[in-house]
C-alpha cells in the first residue's frame, strides 16, 4: 500500500477516518440534534419544517430548493432530488473566505461538499428538534476560524439564510468574507418552464439592485410567450440583507472568481441576461473577531410590496430587523403551538424518543391538516363549504346557514341542522373538517405528487382545507383524530359518502370534492382503478377507534339516511369479461365525466355524486354502505387463495402493480376479517330485528349468502370447486353492477333480518379464516399475495415469495393465542426477510438477480425443443438471434411477451405458442409482480419500508395489548413485550446517524440496500407510530374509558432520577409516576379534584377528556412498584 501522503500541487491534503456521531444538545437557545463529522456520510435529504406555506427541502450537500405554496413559485429551482444534490456548486449558498495573517494570505470556501480538503477541519449539521431550521458549520483548526449558516422560514418576511464567523486567532489581521445565495428564481416561473426551458428563460432574466438599500430584485423583463402581444411581467422576487453595511453587491456569479484571485469586486446594478445571485464581498479587521449577518428572499412582490420594502429599508432598517427576528421567534413558537394542539408534545426520559414523537405529529398534520381551533367551528365557514358543495342546497338553508353564529361547536352545528330535518344539510354537518395546514405528500423525491400549501387568504386569515390521495389522507386522520375523538364520525361520514355504488373509492380527494383519474393513453405512468386493502383497513380502524372512544356514537349515523354514493365514470366488466383478461376491467365513461364535470360548475362537489329521480344525492343507511363495501370484495373471494385483484390497480406497495390482474391479495382477506367483526359489532348497536337495505343489495347478499353457505370444505383445495365459487360471487356482483350502473337504486327497499346478516357474516370468517391457515408457508408464515390461473373452469392458485405485508396483515388479526404470535416473530426475525445491518425487515427477500450477459440465454437444449420447422424458418432470426459464442437472444426490442407475439405475426398459431412457451420459461413473467422486483430504491428489492415495518410495531402492540386484557400469564405479556422492543430498537430513530444514513430523529419513507433512509418526512409511518406512541406510555382506550395497564410502559420513557414522564393527550397534560399505590387524580376546573383508586377512568371522566369542554385541566397517574 502507497502510505505516501497525497497533495494537490505543493498543499498536503488532510484525511479523516472519523465515524460521525450523533446527538441532542442545546444552542442558540433552543434543542438541536448535531451530527458532528456529517460529511464523512453519504449525502443525505432533509425536509425544514415551518407553520405556514413555505417549503424547504434541502441536501447535506449545501443543494437546496425552496419556495412558497408550490413548486411553481420557488425562491431556488425545484428539481428532483438527485439534481438538488447535485447542484450545490451553482444553487443556493456560495461563501469564499480570504484569511491574511503575518505569514501570508489563505483562501478558504467553508462547507463546499466536495472541496479538497486543504486544512484540518470539523464540519457539524444541526436539525432543530422540530425541524424548522438546519444549521451547518465548519472549523477551521488550521486557521482558527468558525463558518456557520443556517436555513429557516420566516411566514412573514420569507426564506431566511442566517450567516456568522468567528475567529479566535490573533495572528489574523483582515477576513474578506465573499458570502450569499445564488440561481435566484424571478416571479411568474413555473417548474415546468424551469425544468424545460431554463436557458431560454435566462435570456428574459432581469436583476438589479438598489446600492441606497442593498435590495436585489428579479424578475423577468417579460412573461415567456410565442404569441405575438405584449406580456408584461409586473412580479419580483426580493432579497435583502442586514448585519453587514459596508459591502458590495453582486447580482451574478460572474465576479465570485475575483476572490481566489485575490482581486476586487465592483457593484453591480443592472444584470441582463444571466441568472440571479444576492452575494455580499465585505472585509473585517482585526483577529478576535464574530459577526453574524443574513438575508431574506420573498416570492411574487408586485410594485407596492417592493417599494414599500425599500422604503423599509431606507427609513427603518433597524425596526425590520427586529421585526424579522420576532417573526422568526413567533415561527418557532406557532410550530410548537401546532404541536401543542395535536399532542406532540412529551417529557420522557429517551430524548430521541420525544422528539421523534413531535416529528411524527408534525408531519401527520402536514400531510392530513389539523383542526385549527379544535371542536370550534365558523358558522360562516360552514356555509361557504355548503356553498362549494351543493348551491342549490345553501340557497334552500340561506335562511339557517346566514343565522349560524361566528363560533359554535361541531356538536352544536350538527344538532342545529339535525333539527332542520334536511337530510343533506346533516350530511354537510358531519362531513364538514374544518382543516388546515394539509397538502398532498409531494417533494423532490416525491415529485410525481404536486402539492399546494394555503393556510391563510388574501386577507392573511386562516383557512380550512385539505388536499390527499384517498389511499393517503383517511390514514393521517385516523391517527389526528385520535387527539380529537369526536371528529372520528365526521370521519368515517366523509369516507363512506365518498364510496361508489359497486363498492370502491376514487383517487383524491379534497374539501372541493372527490377527484379520479382519467385515461392518458400516451402516459406510461398513468392508469385508472381502484385500491383494495387501503379502504377496508382504514375503514376498519376509523370504526375500531371510534367504538373505543365513543362506543354510543356510531349509533347517531344509523338514525339518518345521509349516505351517498360517489359517480365514478368507472364501469367494471362482468365476470366473462374478467375471467378472460382483468388487466383490463375497467372502462371508462367519458360522456359521464364531462356530464359530471359541467353539472359541478353550477351545483359544486355533490355534482360528483349520484343523484336520485329528483336530482338531489341519492341516500342511503350507514349499514348498507358497509355492506356493499363487504359484497364488493367477497365477490373476488377465491377459497385458498385471497381477494382477487382485478380492478386494475395493486394495494398498499403499488410497486407490486403487476399484481393487479391475476393477483390474489391475502392482505386484504385479512383484513377483512377485521371488518367484518366491526360489522357485527355494529349490529349488536341495532335495536330492530330488521336492517333496511334496497332491493338491489338485499339480491346481490342473498346471492353470497347462499353461495357462503353452501361453500363445500374442499373449495379451499380443489380447482374446480373452488371456480365454482369464485363464478357465482363474481356473476352476483356483475348483475349488481349492472343494474345499479344503468339507472342507480330503484327506491324500493327490503328488510332484511339481523340473524340472515350475522349467520352470512359467519358464513364468511369461517371460509376466510380456513384460507388463512391453510395457504401459511411451512414455517408458519403468512401468505401475502398469490397468483390466479383461470383454465378450463378450474382455479388453480400458485403462492409467491414471503412478504412483510402479509406478516403484518396476519398478525394483526386477534385469532391466535400469545405463543404462537410468539414463534412466528421469532421465526419472522431468523427468515430472509431481516436485515441485520439495519435490525429491521425487507419488504421481500433479497432475491438473486441475473447479471446483463446472464439473462436472455436461449441454450442449445431450449432450440433442440423447438419444432424442426420452427428452428428451420427462415424468418426466425428476426426473433432469435445467436451471438458469435453460438449461444441464442431473444430479439433485443422484446419487453414481454405481447412484443414477441406482435413482431412473430408472420409464424403460425402453434409457432407462436412454441416461442411464447419459451419466452415464459426463460423470463418467468408469469411470476413478475411488478417494479417491486425490478428496482433497487423506493419499494424495490432489498429496501425497508418504514412504514410497513412501524404497521408491524402496532401489530405487535395489539396483540400486546390484548394479551393484558385477556389476562395472559406474566411470561407471554414479557415474551410479547421484548418482540415489541426488539421491532421498535430498529426504527431510525433509534439508530446512529452513520446507522440511519440522516438525522435519526427524522421519519423517512425508505432505506435501499446499503444506503441510506430516503425521502424525508411525510411517509405513512408517522401515522402509526403515532398511534403506538401513547400505548408505550401506559394509556390504553377501551369500552369509552382511558385505563393505564404498567405492563406496557417501556423502561427507558421514565425521566431517569426522577421515576416520571408526561405527555399530552386530547390537550391534556397527562404525569405518571411511580409510587406506592395506583391511583388517579384528576384536576378540576372551578372544582375540586377527583382521587380514583386504581387504573381506570370512568367513562364520564374520560368523555369530558376526549370532549375537551375545559373541565378537566390535568391528570397524574401513579403506578405502584418499580421497573
Amino acid at each position: 500500500m502507497n502510505t505516501q501522503q497525497l497533495k494537490i500541487g505543493t498543499s498536503p491534503l488532510h484525511t479523516r477516518e472519523i465515524i460521525p456521531q450523533g446527538e441532542i444538545l442545546r444552542k442558540q437557545n433552543r434543542e438541536w440534534y448535531r451530527i458532528s463529522d456529517y460529511d464523512c456520510m453519504e449525502p443525505f435529504f432533509m425536509s425544514v419544517t415551518n407553520p405556514d406555506n413555505i417549503w424547504m427541502f434541502l441536501s447535506s450537500t449545501g443543494g437546496i430548493s425552496a419556495g412558497r405554496e408550490s413548486r411553481d413559485n420557488a425562491l431556488f429551482p425545484y428539481y428532483t432530488v438527485d439534481k438538488i444534490t447535485e447542484n450545490f456548486r451553482n444553487t443556493g449558498p456560495v461563501t469564499r473566505i480570504l484569511v491574511t495573517t503575518c505569514t501570508g494570505t489563505y483562501f478558504w470556501e467553508p462547507l463546499l461538499w466536495d472541496a479538497p480538503e486543504l486544512y484540518n477541519t470539523s464540519r457539524n449539521l444541526y436539525k432543530a428538534v422540530y425541524g424548522d431550521a438546519v444549521l451547518f458549520e465548519e472549523i477551521n483548526h488550521d486557521l482558527g476560524i468558525t463558518f456557520s449558516y443556517s436555513w429557516e422560514a420566516s411566514p412573514g418576511f420569507g426564506i431566511h439564510r442566517g450567516a456568522s464567523i468567528t475567529a479566535d486567532n490573533g495572528d489574523i489581521e483582515q477576513i474578506r468574507i465573499l458570502d450569499g445565495i445564488r440561481n435566484i428564481l424571478p416571479a411568474s416561473v413555473h417548474e415546468q418552464l424551469q425544468t424545460g426551458m431554463s436557458n431560454l428563460l435566462n435570456a428574459y432574466k432581469r436583476n438589479e439592485s438598489d446600492l441606497q438599500t442593498g435590495l436585489g430584485i428579479y424578475t423577468l423583463n417579460a412573461t415567456l410567450t410565442d404569441q405575438a402581444e405584449p406580456s408584461e411581467s409586473l412580479r419580483a422576487t426580493t432579497v435583502w440583507s442586514y448585519g453587514i453595511t459596508d459591502f458590495t453587491l453582486l447580482l451574478s456569479e460572474a465576479q465570485t472568481g475575483n476572490i481566489m484571485k485575490n482581486m476586487p469586486t465592483r457593484s453591480e446594478t443592472d444584470i441582463r441576461g444571466q441568472r440571479g445571485a444576492y452575494i455580499c464581498d465585505f472585509t473585517l479587521t482585526g483577529g478576535n473577531v464574530s459577526k453574524s449577518w443574513g438575508m431574506v428572499g420573498e416570492l411574487k412582490q408586485d410594485h407596492r410590496s417592493v417599494h414599500n420594502l425599500r422604503k423599509k429599508l431606507l427609513e427603518q432598517k433597524s425596526s425590520l430587523e427586529t421585526e424579522l427576528e420576532e417573526d422568526l421567534r413567533r415561527s418557532r413558537n406557532d410550530l410548537i403551538r401546532i404541536l401543542e394542539l395535536n399532542d406532540g408534545l412529551q417529557e420522557v426520559g429517551s430524548k430521541e424518543s420525544q422528539y421523534h414523537h413531535s416529528l411524527n405529529v408534525l408531519f401527520n398534520v402536514m400531510r392530513g391538516g389539523y383542526f385549527l381551533n379544535g371542536y370550534t367551528i365558523n358558522g360562516r365557514d360552514f356555509a361557504d363549504f355548503v356553498q362549494e358543495w351543493n348551491s342549490h342546497l345553501h340557497r334552500a338553508q340561506s335562511e339557517l346557514l346566514s343565522s349560524l353564529p361566528s363560533q359554535l361547536s361541531i356538536r352544536e352545528l350538527q344538532n342545529i341542522c339535525q333539527k332542520s330535518g334536511d337530510p343533506d344539510l346533516i350530511r354537510m354537518s358531519f362531513e364538514y373538517l374544518p382543516l388546515n395546514f394539509s397538502r398532498r405528500h409531494g417533494d423532490p423525491s416525491r415529485p410525481w405528487n404536486m402539492f399546494f400549501i394555503k393556510t391563510r387568504d388574501e386577507n392573511n386569515e386562516p383557512v380550512t382545507g385539505y388536499q390527499g390521495n384517498w389511499r393517503d389522507i383517511f390514514q393521517n386522520w385516523e391517527a389526528l383524530c385520535f387527539s380529537y375523538p369526536q371528529f372520528y364520525l365526521s370521519v368515517i361520514t366523509k369516507f363512506l359518502n365518498a364510496t361508489t355504488i359497486d363498492g370502491y373509492n376514487p383517487y383524491r380527494i379534497s374539501q372541493k370534492g372527490i377527484d379520479w383519474e382519467v385515461p392518458e393513453p400516451e402516459n406510461p405512468w398513468a392508469n385508472i382503478g381502484y385500491w383494495s386493502d387501503h379502504q377496508i383497513i382504514y375503514l376498519t380502524k376509523l370504526l375500531e377507534n371510534a367504538a373505543h372512544f365513543l362506543p354510543e356514537g356510531l349509533s347517531r349515523l344509523f338514525h339518518t339516511r345521509m349516505f351517498t354514493f360517489a359517480r365514478v365514470p368507472y364501469r367494471i366488466a362482468d365476470f366473462s369479461r374478467l375471467e378472460k383478461d382483468p388487466y383490463n376491467s375497467i372502462s371508462f365513461d367519458y360522456e359521464l365525466d364531462e356530464s359530471i364535470a359541467s353539472r359541478r360548475k353550477e351545483l359544486g362537489a355533490d355534482a360528483a355524486l349520484i343523484p336520485d329521480g329528483e336530482n338531489l344525492p341519492m341516500k342511503t343507511g350507514f349499514l348498507e354502505k358497509l355492506f356493499i363495501l363487504l359484497l364488493a370484495k367477497a365477490a373476488n373471494y377465491v377459497p385458498g387463495g385471497g381477494i382477487w385483484m382485478n380492478t386494475q390497480r395493486p394495494e398498499w406497495n403499488d410497486a407490486n402493480n403487476a399484481l393487479a390482474g391475476w393477483g390474489l391479495s391475502m392482505v386484504t382477506l385479512s383484513y377483512l376479517l377485521r371488518f367484518i367483526e366491526q360489522i357485527e359489532s355494529l349490529l349488536n348497536l341495532v335495536d330492530d330485528s330488521h336492517v333496511e337495505i334496497h332491493e338491489e343489495v338485499y339480491s346481490w347478499l342473498e346471492k353470497g349468502r347462499k353461495t357462503f353457505q353452501a361453500l363445500p370444505d374442499d373449495a379451499h383445495s380443489d380447482p374446480q370447486k373452488r371456480y365454482s365459487v369464485l363464478k357465482e360471487l363474481g356473476t352476483a356482483a356483475g348483475q349488481y353492477r349492472k343494474s345499479v350502473y344503468d339507472r342507480g337504486f330503484s327506491g324500493k327497499t327490503v328488510n332484511l333480518k339481523r340473524n340472515a346478516i350475522l349467520e352470512f357474516l359467519t358464513d364468511c370468517k369461517t371460509s376466510f379464516i380456513r384460507t388463512i391457515d391453510s395457504t401459511r408457508m411451512e414455517d408458519g408464515s403468512f401468505e401475502s399475495y398469490m397468483v390466479l390461473e383461470l383454465r378450463d373452469r378450474s382455479a388453480k392458485v400458485h403462492p409467491l415469495y414471503p412478504m412483510l405485508e402479509g406478516q403484518v396483515a396476519g398478525l394483526s388479526l386477534d385469532i391466535y393465542p400469545s405463543e404462537e404470535i410468539i414463534r412466528i416473530l421469532d421465526l419472522l426475525k431468523k427468515g430472509p426477510l431481516y436485515r441485520e445491518d439495519q435490525k429491521s425487515y425487507m419488504l421481500y427477500p433479497y432475491r438473486h438477480v441475473s447479471r446483463f450477459l446472464d439473462k436472455n440465454s436461449v441454450t442449445e437444449e431450449h432450440m433442440n425443443r423447438l419444432s424442426p420447422e420452427l428452428k428451420t424458418h427462415p424468418r426466425l432470426q428476426e426473433l432469435l438471434i445467436r451471438d458469435d459464442n453460438g449461444s441464442w437472444h431473444f430479439h433485443g426490442d422484446f419487453r414481454n411477451a405481447g412484443d414477441l407475439e406482435e413482431r412473430a405475426s408472420f409464424l403460425s398459431e402453434s409457432h407462436r405458442a412454441e416461442l411464447l412457451r419459451l419466452f415464459e420459461e426463460i423470463f418467468q413473467h408469469r411470476m413478475f409482480t411488478g417494479r417491486s422486483g425490478t428496482f433497487f430504491a423506493y419499494e424495490g428489492l432489498g429496501s425497508i419500508y418504514w412504514h410497513m415495518v412501524s404497521k408491524l410495531l402496532l401489530a405487535v402492540q395489539e396483540r400486546l395489548t390484548d394479551a393484558v386484557l385477556r389476562g395472559d400469564s406474566p411470561e407471554s405479556v414479557s415474551r410479547l413485550k421484548r418482540q415489541y422492543i426488539d421491532i421498535r430498537r430498529g426504527l431510525g430513530f433509534n439508530k446512529t446517524p452513520l446507522e440511519y444514513g440522516a438525522v435519526p430523529l427524522d421519519p423517512y419513507s425508505h432505506s435501499p440496500w446499503e444506503q441510506g433512509a430516503k425521502q424525508p418526512g411525510m411517509t405513512g409511518q408517522v401515522k402509526e407510530e403515532v398511534l403506538t406512541r401513547f400505548a408505550e406510555l401506559g394509556m390504553v382506550i377501551r369500552d369509552g374509558r382511558i385505563f393505564f395497564m404498567p405492563e406496557l410502559i417501556l423502561d427507558d420513557q421514565w425521566i431517569p432520577g426522577e421515576d416520571r414522564f408526561s405527555f399530552q393527550f386530547c390537550g391534556i397534560r397527562f404525569t405518571v409516576a411511580r409510587a406506592k399505590e395506583n391511583r388517579i387524580e384528576i384536576d378540576r376546573s372551578g372544582e375540586e379534584s377527583v382521587v380514583i383508586s386504581g387504573l381506570e377512568i370512568s367513562e364520564e371522566l374520560s368523555r369530558n377528556i376526549f370532549l375537551r369542554d375545559g373541565s378537566v385541566t390535568a391528570v397524574t397517574v401513579t403506578i405502584k412498584g418499580g421497573k
